[in-house]
């Protein structure tokens, strides 16, 4: 009698545990790729679930399955949880097809195929272009769906498509312009056939560098000879920056005198400047010097920039001999006037001059000069800017800084 007290009371225990225990409702989908299944979770004992089995577009739910027992072929299958339980949605596929047509528009423009494809399937339709025409896009239903010449897709039902190409502009307009308009020359502009190659440049003045080619706001190129294929019409910019230059004063000897002007940075080349060269009590002014040849005997010495310049304010004591400054009579050498549009006039004095030559700011050699008393030297034929002329005499040569206007 005690032994079936204790076993009626150990059945009560279990079914108790039974009830207040949770169980696992695990799913899955087989294949995984053809639907979704959802419900699965932990549930408390004879809690009533539904589960429920969802096929894609192209593919049909076939039944539940536990254990590869089939258990319902109901999509939505209802249970009362009493244990923990690993279920199946199996699905199959549709053998059902669908029709893609494609179309040009318009129809002479281009070439397009059509085709049947499976339900599932992966298509790609491509459109090519016939000469004079570009495409464009494609539309569904006047909806652009891709602006790619080659569009995949997934198909799941029919489609109409539609590639959509335009006729291609007999030419386009390439415009070039300086920014600012007065620091270089450019070229290239003009109005070319759609694939052209075209190359446009821009030549930098003196007094300016080079930056970029721009439009539309950005950076196209930082080359001053830029080639690229004509696609639509452009307005190219050459952007330039103004040179500035340094000019640098000292006094020869210290005590000689004070300058005003000079010692100005950032002076935009092409500006006019100017030194003055004021001497102290006992001194007078001599001339003004760079690199040891003489500029100028001029206190108050005016000149535009094209370059920076270290000059030199050269005094001597009242009464004294110039001879630490004059070097062996060179100073004597006088070109006027300077600017000039067309011809210099080079005074040499007593010097003898052997030769003389024609020098631009790289260094070539842009001339040489027949030699006479008073010789007249001919730029007219030189472009504007900066130019030095080389006088070679009995006592050593003698360089000078010319401008032609």
């Amino acid at each position: 009698m005690k032994k079936k007290i204790l076993f009626f009371v150990a059945s009560i225990l279990l079914s108790m545990t039974s009830i207040f225990a949770q169980y696992d409702i695990n799913l899955s989908a087989n294949p995984p790729q053809y639907g979704t299944v959802s419900g699965g979770g932990n549930y408390p004992y004879g809690s009533e679930v539904t589960v429920i089995a969802t096929p894609d577009s192209c593919h049909y739910f076939a039944y539940w399955s536990e254990n590869s027992v089939m258990l319902s072929t109901d999509p939505f299958y209802t249970f009362i949880v009493t244990q923990s339980r690993n279920l199946v949605a199996n699905f199959v596929g549709s053998e059902e097809f669908y029709t893609i047509t494609v179309s040009a528009n318009p129809d002479y423009a281009g070439t397009v195929t059509s085709n049947s494809i499976f339900c599932g399937e992966i298509v790609t339709v491509c459109a090519f272009a016939n000469i004079g025409y570009q495409f464009i896009n494609w539309t569904e239903d006047g909806m652009i769906i891709s602006d790619s010449e080659c569009y995949t897709f997934t198909v799941n039902s029919s489609h109409n498509l539609v590639a959509n190409f335009i006729p291609i502009p007999m030419s386009y307009n390439i415009t070039v312009s300086a920014e600012p308009p007065y620091c270089g020359e450019i070229f290239g502009g003009g109005n070319f056939p759609f694939g052209t190659i075209v190359t446009i440049s821009a030549i930098p003045s003196f007094c300016c560098d080079f930056l970029y080619w721009g439009a539309n706001g950005m950076i196209i190129s930082t080359d001053q000879v830029f080639t690229f294929v004509v696609t639509q019409s452009y307005d190219f910019v050459a952007y330039f920056e103004s040179k500035t230059f340094d000019i640098i004063t000292s006094v020869n000897p210290i005590e000689g005198g004070t300058i005003l002007g000079g010692g100005n940075n950032n002076i935009h080349c092409g500006d006019s400047t100017f030194v003055w060269a004021i001497p102290n009590p006992e001194y007078e002014f001599v001339n003004w010097t760079e690199d040891d040849n003489e500029v100028s005997d001029n206190a108050l010495y005016a000149f535009p920039v094209f370059q920076s310049r270290s000059l030199v304010a050269n005094f001597i004591e009242i009464g004294k001999t110039p001879s630490s400054i004059d070097n062996q009579g060179t100073f004597a050498i006088k070109i006027y006037p300077n600017p000039s549009g067309g011809e210099l006039r080079v005074l040499n004095g007593e010097l003898r001059v052997e030769h003389i030559e024609i020098y631009d700011t790289y260094g070539k050699k842009v001339g040489v000069v027949p030699i006479s008393s008073e010789t007249v030297v001919d730029i007219s034929h030189l472009s504007a800017g900066v130019y030095f002329i080389k006088i070679r005499t009995e006592v050593g040569e003698v360089t000078r800084k010319v401008v032609k206007e």
